[in-house]
């Protein structure tokens, strides 16, 4: 077990022993460009590094700060886990394709999480990721979170070309909320996600962006086919989605029968009745789906529906847990919650959850 050094100012951590340093914890607040840079040298005297965990958060580091920063970080070759948290730093495409081009350099990474959100535009520089990661052919978890920088479908194509040299990766969460991906972005990401053949566990958050129906259905399509996933956490919350596109969905993601844990946030979009009794009749084909969390809140679903839904539940065969989030009335709810009771005593469910927002 590698021993974390914890240093909360760059002035201690300048006075320390570099050469001997194998795992480290930085958290430093107003370094600006300046520290940055000093920190970026400092990182390149640390050759045994293996473990780094590197917190600079709001800290007014623009372009110039993050390149020297990135020549320290991959200088750095026996990593192997790697986190890096820059929210709320003002790095623009530039900054983040300096970071890109040194995470060529270490080919020995097995852990990797970026905090990037809020960063200003991102787009362009999201087009050098695939040369960053292609190095890293032992990675096996990856953690990226890019909300609001502005993304568009050309950062999408970016990401989406970079995933698919990730062969070796088993788990990923990709949190994009609050950009601007349209179907084509979305499409081209979710083609590259697909081609990491190990991908066992994938978190995709699109919150907020300008997805549709097509959109939407080529991400059905695309993870049908993986059938090496068996757990998904999907957020399309806050799109353009009607009922159309939650169809298209699922028709294609019920051909991979290996899921077994299902997350699915359709909030806040054009959703009708037809679109969640196609979702019903289609998720009760994911036989060996064990966990089923839905969120429909703020669509135009009816009760009766709802209760068509419910009633497609029975049919379930291995089914253990389901949580349900949608908007019902006081009187609607009583219902809801007597039905899934009677599901609970007549299958193998052993929990249910019922969130509401009244009406």
């Amino acid at each position: 077990m590698i021993q974390i050094q914890k240093y909360k100012c760059i002035e201690a951590f300048s006075n320390s022993q570099f050469s001997s340093q194998k795992g480290l914890l930085l958290d430093f607040i107003w370094i600006g460009d300046e520290g940055s840079s000093d920190l970026g040298k400092y990182l390149t005297q640390c050759e045994n590094l293996e473990v780094l965990q590197l917190y600079l958060q709001k800290n007014q580091i623009t372009q110039k700060g993050i390149d020297d920063l990135s020549k320290g970080i991959g200088s750095c070759k026996n990593l192997n886990n790697l986190l890096i948290d820059l929210r709320s730093n003002f790095m623009e495409s530039e900054g983040i394709s300096y970071l890109w081009n040194e995470l060529a350099n270490l080919d020995k990474l097995k852990n990797l999480e970026i905090y990037f959100s809020k960063n200003g535009n991102l787009d362009s520089g999201l087009i050098d990721f695939a040369k960053g990661i292609k190095s890293s052919l032992n990675l096996k978890n990856l953690f990226i979170y890019l909300q609001d920088n502005n993304i568009g479908d050309i950062g999408a194509q970016g990401l989406g070309q970079g995933f698919k040299q990730c062969q070796n990766l088993e788990k990923l969460v990709v949190e994009l909320s609050d950009n601007n991906i349209s179907n084509e972005g979305v499409a081209k990401l979710i083609k590259g996600i697909a081609k990491a053949e190990h991908l066992q566990n994938l978190s995709l958050f699109l919150c907020h962006n300008k997805i549709g129906d097509e959109g939407l259905s080529s991400i059905g399509l695309a993870l049908g086919e993986c059938k090496h996933i068996n757990k998904l956490t999907l957020d399309f919350s806050m799109n353009e989605i009607r009922s159309e596109g939650v169809t298209g969905f699922i028709q294609g993601l019920k051909q991979n029968i290996n899921i077994e844990y299902l997350l699915l946030q359709l909030g806040s979009n054009n959703i009708d009745d037809e679109g969640l009794v196609c979702l019903g009749d289609g998720l009760q084909q994911i036989v060996n789906l064990k966990i089923l969390k839905i969120k429909l809140f703020n669509n135009s679903i009816s009760y009766n529906s709802l209760l068509q839904f419910c009633r497609l539940l029975q049919k379930f065969s291995s089914l253990n847990i389901i949580s349900l989030a949608i908007d019902l009335s006081f009187y609607e709810q009583q219902i809801v919650f007597n039905f899934l009771n009677k599901i609970k005593k007549c299958s193998r469910v052993v929990k249910y959850e019922l969130s509401l927002n009244y009406l």
